[in-house]
C-alpha cells in the first residue's frame, strides 16, 4: 500500500473577458472556458481533483493524493496553466518562404492558403478558419491562434510541403532558425 500525503492546493489567475463554469457528463468532470466572441472551449478535469472559482481565480485542491496523483495534478495544473495563458494572448508562430519564384497567397477570403514552391502545380491548403489567423506579408507566414498546439500542428503541416534544403536553404524556415548549410561539392 502507498502512503498518501497531505492537501494540495494552486491557484491559477483568470483571463481577463472570459466566463468560466464547470460541467458533470456521466460522472466526469469538465472546465469549460468561453472568451469574448469565441467559441466554447473545455478542458477535461480528473476525478479527485476539486476546482472551485474565488473572485477572479481559479483554485485546485484535492485531499490525500498518492505518489502518482501527484504527478498527475501537476501535470494537469500546468496544461491548465498553459491553456488559459493562450487565451490572454494568442501564440504565434512565423515562418519565411525562402526560394526563387516561391510565393504564398490568400485565396477566398483567407479560406485557403495558396503555394507556389516550384512544383508542376499549386498547392492549395484549407485554413480552419475557427481556430486559427494567418496574415502575410512578402514572403513571411504568421500564423496565430488561442490553442498552442493547433498553431504548431498547423505550421508543422506547412513546412511539411518544402522543408529546408540542406544546399541552398530553399523551403519554410521558423523565423528565427539558425541551420548550416551543406558546402556544394566543386571537382
Amino acid at each position: 500500500m502507498l502512503p498518501t500525503t497531505t492537501t494540495f492546493q494552486k491557484k491559477i489567475e483568470l483571463p481577463l473577458n472570459s466566463e468560466i463554469f464547470f460541467l458533470k457528463i456521466n460522472s466526469q468532470k469538465f472546465i469549460v472556458l468561453k472568451k469574448v466572441n469565441s467559441e466554447l472551449q473545455y478542458l477535461f478535469v480528473p476525478l479527485f481533483i476539486k476546482c472551485k472559482k474565488k473572485l477572479n481565480f481559479l483554485i485546485l485542491n484535492s485531499d490525500s493524493l498518492k505518489p502518482f496523483e501527484i504527478v498527475i495534478f501537476n501535470n494537469f495544473f500546468l496544461s491548465l496553466s498553459l491553456w488559459l495563458k493562450g487565451f490572454e494572448k494568442p501564440w504565434k508562430k512565423k515562418l519565411l518562404l525562402k526560394g526563387l519564384g516561391f510565393k504564398a497567397a490568400l485565396i477566398n477570403d483567407s479560406q485557403n492558403l495558396e503555394l507556389k514552391l516550384g512544383l508542376s502545380h499549386v498547392i492549395s491548403f484549407p485554413i480552419p478558419t475557427n481556430k486559427i489567423n494567418i496574415r502575410l506579408f512578402k514572403n513571411t507566414i504568421t500564423v496565430e491562434g488561442f490553442d498552442k498546439v493547433d498553431v504548431g500542428n498547423f505550421v508543422n503541416k506547412i513546412r511539411t510541403l518544402r522543408f529546408p534544403d540542406s544546399y541552398k536553404g530553399k523551403g519554410f524556415w521558423y523565423k528565427n532558425e539558425i541551420r548550416t548549410l551543406k558546402e556544394v561539392k566543386k571537382t
